[in-house]
Parts: structure tokens; C-alpha cells; sequence
């Protein structure tokens, strides 16, 4: 039973108490600065939680406060009557506040498994068990998405650098921060292959290092290897054109040689010339005149195999060097040979006592 006494005093601190409520929903969305997604549950629960903490309001959500009866009994003079109880009607306000307050904390894509919901414990209670168990996958994609990541050699370093603390620093608003050393040893990890002396050399230094140190390092080594890259990229160009040049050169060296050789020679009866590709013969006929002849021959003569004689490949190449059976063709050997076509004429020389025939026939006594 309650006096009618301690009900006002109760009234007066429950008008007093409503104050700091007023001040924190007029206040909560920049206390709270980011709304609640399948992906900051656990940021979103520190940051209102705390709110709530100051204020002494925490107990009606997290089940602390429960709900009063909504009549009590009061004593009014020697009758006992039932009348509305003042903590219900304290708790309700409170109740009702909080509720609108957290759904404006929520994303809008999560408003509808809690739009239905009468009491702010109620709220909490549904947004505790569902995100839950969205925080644990999302931490361990997170986690996953760590262990993947690595370096595009078409982007900077900064990139990859900030990629990895982006993943560091979701982690960290699931309250699971991840060390410096481990942090370390996934930069090095996604690093590209131009990288592998600066990880060995990383790895075998006996200090540990920060990743603010390692980074500033990476900065560096990155500025290394693109300067390697451009000497390397001039002395290629360098050899390169020096090559061309060199080859044009050649080529106009070949064709002077070609042409040199092609109007050189010697010019006699019979004989002919062939330091150019083609051979020049000049032959003097029986009439005293002479008869130029070009004789084209492109290219080297047929290669020949001395194992099995066959042509286009050499013995070094040919299927039968290893055979111990192989039994080639024997080599023909061709003679060649000239034939002179008899002559019917007599052939004159005055300093000799006989005429001198190749014709039998021109003899009147060939026995003689």
C-alpha cells in the first residue's frame, strides 16, 4: 500500500526524470552518428548503449527496468482503492521514446522486422538475435576478404594500402581488432612478384616493424622500382634502335657486296664471274664473237643428310643417328663426263709435215 504522500514525491522526481530523456531523443542522432545495417551492429549497440548508460535509461531495453503493473492500491483515509500506477505511466512515456528513437537509429531496410513491435525491450531484443548472427558471417567475410587481398600491379601502392586498412578498420567496429604482426604479414603476403627481395628482406630483419613504418617502406620501395623499370624500359629502346640501324646498315652493305660482286670478275674466253648472287659468262664462239650469259642461282645448295642422304636436315637431326640397324642407300658415285662430236674438217698448221684430221674417213690410207 502506498500513501497518497509518497505517490506525489514519486509524481515530482518522475516530471524531473523526463527532462534528461527529452534532452537525449531531441540529441540521439548525433550522439549516434551511423544507423544500423547488416553490417555495424556491433558499433551501432556501443554508441546507443552508452547513450542510454548516461541517462540511466539502459534498464528499459536491456530488461533491467521491467514493466510495472499498470494499477496499484492506494489507502484514502480507512478505503483501499485501486488507482493508475504512476511507475506504468513513467515507464510507458519512457518506453515509447525509446522505441521512436532506436527505429530512427535503423536503416530502412531493417524497419520492417521491428515496425510491428510495442516496446522498445521489445525492439532490442529482435535487432540482439538477428544481428548477431548476420555479425558473425560478416566478420568472417571480412576475415576472408583480408586473407585474399593483394596488390594490382596497374594501381598504386596507396591503393592497396588503404584496401587492406579499410577491411582493418571494419573488423575493428566488430570489436575484432586484428594485431600490427598479423596486419604485417597480409601486406606482405599480397604483395607482387617485383616485391619478393623487399619480403625477404622484411621478413629476415630480427626487430619487428608497424605497418605505419612498413607502409612508409612500401611508399619508398615502389618509387625503387618504377625508376629500375623506366632505366630498364630507355636501354631496351636504346638497343633496339641501335639494332635497326644496324640492320639497315648491313642490308646496304649486302647490296653493295651484291652489286660489287655482280660487275666483277674477270672478262676472258670462256670464263665468267659470280661474286653476286648470279653468275655472267662470256663464251666466244667459232665466229670470234662473244656471247654474254647471266646464270641466276638463289639461295645455298640443298642440304643434305650424311646418315641416310636424304634432304633438308643434317646428320644431327636425322631419326636414324641413333638406329644401330639402319642400313642407307649406297651413294651413287656419277662420273662426268664429256663427249667431243667428231670434226670433218682438217685443221691447217703450216709449221707440220702432215695435215692433221680427227675423221678416219679423210685418210686414203688410214693405216698408215
Amino acid at each position: 500500500m502506498i500513501s497518497h504522500l509518497s505517490l506525489l514525491s514519486y509524481s515530482l522526481n518522475f516530471i524531473m526524470a523526463l527532462d534528461p530523456l527529452q534532452f537525449l531523443i531531441s540529441n540521439l542522432n548525433s550522439i549516434v552518428t551511423i544507423k544500423l545495417d547488416s553490417t555495424n551492429y556491433l558499433t551501432w549497440k556501443a554508441q546507443i548503449s552508452a547513450a542510454l548508460d548516461v541517462y540511466d535509461l539502459l534498464g528499459y531495453v536491456d530488461g533491467s527496468i521491467p514493466m510495472p503493473s499498470e494499477q496499484i492500491e492506494v489507502t484514502v483515509g480507512d478505503a483501499a482503492q485501486r488507482v493508475a500506477n504512476p511507475r506504468f505511466t513513467e515507464w510507458k512515456r519512457a518506453d515509447r521514446h525509446l522505441r521512436s528513437a532506436i527505429n530512427a537509429t535503423i536503416h530502412p531496410s531493417l524497419l520492417p522486422h521491428v515496425v510491428n513491435l510495442k516496446h522498445a525491450f521489445e525492439v532490442w531484443n529482435v535487432l540482439e538475435k538477428r544481428m548477431n548472427s548476420t555479425s558473425r558471417s560478416h566478420i568472417m567475410q571480412l576475415r576472408n576478404d583480408l586473407q585474399r587481398v593483394k596488390k594490382d600491379s596497374a594501381k598504386p601502392m596507396k591503393d592497396y594500402l588503404n584496401k587492406v586498412k579499410q577491411i582493418t578498420d571494419k573488423l575493428a567496429a566488430t570489436s575484432n581488432t586484428i594485431s600490427d604482426e598479423e596486419i604485417v604479414l597480409v601486406i606482405l603476403k599480397g604483395l607482387p612478384r617485383e616485391y619478393m627481395s623487399f619480403k625477404t628482406a622484411i621478413r629476415a630483419r630480427e626487430a619487428s616493424i608497424t605497418v605505419e613504418e612498413l607502409s612508409n617502406l612500401l611508399l619508398s620501395e615502389e618509387i625503387n622500382i618504377s625508376m629500375e623499370e623506366l632505366e630498364l624500359n630507355s636501354q631496351v629502346e636504346v638497343t633496339t634502335a641501335f639494332s635497326a640501324q644496324k640492320g639497315q646498315f648491313s642490308g646496304t652493305q649486302g647490296n653493295y657486296q651484291h652489286n660489287r660482286g655482280s660487275f666483277r670478275g674477270n672478262v676472258r674466253n670462256g670464263r665468267g664471274f659470280n661474286r653476286g648472287r648470279g653468275n655472267f659468262n662470256f663464251n666466244r664462239s667459232n665466229n670470234g664473237r662473244g656471247q654474254w650469259s647471266y646464270n641466276s642461282n638463289f639461295g645455298p645448295q640443298e642440304v643434305r643428310c650424311q646418315i641416310c642422304n636424304k634432304p633438308r636436315h643434317t646428320a644431327k637431326d636425322c631419326w636414324y643417328r641413333t638406329d644401330l640397324g639402319f642400313q642407307p642407300q649406297p651413294t651413287q658415285a656419277l662420273i662426268a663426263s664429256s663427249e667431243n662430236p667428231p670434226d670433218a674438217q682438217w685443221f691447217f698448221d703450216s709449221g707440220a709435215t702432215h695435215h692433221v684430221t680427227s675423221n678416219v674417213e679423210n685418210l686414203q690410207q688410214p693405216e698408215h
